[in-house]
């Protein structure tokens, strides 16, 4: 849970959200609960959901809301995946 994880040193934390009846879920609802106002300001959440729409209320962090068609997921996925490993080899 990344409330036990020490987040002083990190610029960003992106949670990936599968939003279920246009709710985030428990994991991400929970993490946000227990993290300080000061560490959400670090915090995006991603969110995948069928519409488009997840309703995280009030939860004072920034966030991205994204659709996609199951057929195109493993790509896609594939895609970011390469793209944050060669940000990462780059640093």
């Amino acid at each position: 849970m990344l409330a036990a994880e020490p987040i002083q040193n990190d610029q960003a934390i992106v949670l990936i959200n599968s939003c279920r009846v246009w709710l985030p879920s428990n994991e991400v609802r929970e993490t946000l609960k227990s993290t300080s106002t000061a560490d959400k300001e670090k915090i995006v959440v991603l969110t995948t959901a069928n519409s488009g729409f997840c309703n995280l209320g009030d939860a004072g962090v920034d966030a991205i809301s994204v659709t996609s068609k199951r057929a195109n997921v493993p790509g896609v996925s594939q895609n970011v995946i390469n793209m944050v490993l060669d940000h990462l080899a780059v640093q």
